[in-house]
């Protein structure tokens, strides 16, 4: 119960928070075209627009949901792993579709120690478990 008030809560905010910032920027867009740049640094431009903001507080807060859920299906230590593996993934896959700097050696290193550490863990908890 409490978990489920927390994240339409936070949806809530969310969404408040990106319709005022959507508002804002057809302000300014409006002011610009009568010729009045209220907004000097021009700050509103760099907003993502308000579909792409709708729809990554939407899916946040649904895997926020699910993973409560899925918490009470497994042990911590699994949850813990499979944590570690999904945050690897948003990484990676973050870098790829978003670009920035290349993986260094130390990044990749990093990734292999996370992948060889879930690895040792699903192949220990399987012998455990014989």
């Amino acid at each position: 119960q409490a978990q489920t008030t927390m994240a339409a809560l936070a949806f809530c905010v969310a969404i408040i928070g990106t319709t005022i910032s959507s508002m804002l920027k057809r302000l300014s867009d409006i002011n610009k075209k009568i010729g009045q740049d209220v907004n000097q640094n021009n700050s509103l431009e760099d907003l993502p627009p308000p579909h792409l903001t709708f729809g990554a507080v939407a899916s946040y807060h649904v895997e926020y949901v699910l993973s409560f859920l899925f918490l009470s299906l497994v042990k911590p230590i699994t949850y813990g792993t499979c944590d570690a593996i999904r945050r690897l993934g948003i990484i990676i896959s973050g870098r790829r579709m978003f670009g920035g700097e290349k993986f260094s050696m130390i990044n990749f290193f990093g990734i292999g120690l996370a992948l060889l550490g879930a690895l040792c863990y699903s192949i220990l908890s399987s012998i455990s478990k014989s």
